[in-house]
């Protein structure tokens, strides 16, 4: 929980005085947050032990993240992309989908 919270606030001060990640230009990383943050302020998730994030962090007060993400879930490049993860926000790790079978339990040889 804590962890989340210190993750958010780097990132909304981060985007204080930045458009996107890395400056005025979007790139990969921001592809690569926006998937976890905004899984985060649209419903959170719930850990094992029961704690649910909507019940410690509120969302709202990063306004600098949520303008980022407000700005980039308006891209239609960004809306197909998230249409990939839609209902499981890590298609891979879902047991009844078969699309990705071929890649479960083995290791990369790097």
């Amino acid at each position: 929980g804590m962890e989340v919270q210190r993750l958010c606030s780097v990132l909304d001060q981060h985007l204080a005085n930045n458009k996107y990640m890395c400056g005025d230009q979007y790139t990969i990383a921001d592809m690569a947050c926006l998937p976890w943050f905004d899984l985060l302020r649209k419903q959170g998730y719930h850990h094992k032990d029961g704690v649910k994030t909507m019940d410690f962090l509120r969302m709202k007060q990063y306004k600098h993240a949520n303008r980022w993400a407000d700005m980039l879930c308006e891209r239609p490049e960004v809306q197909r992309g998230m249409l990939v993860t839609r209902g499981h926000p890590k298609p891979w790790l879902n047991p009844d989908d078969t699309r990705f079978s071929h890649l479960k339990g083995k290791k990369s040889k790097m």
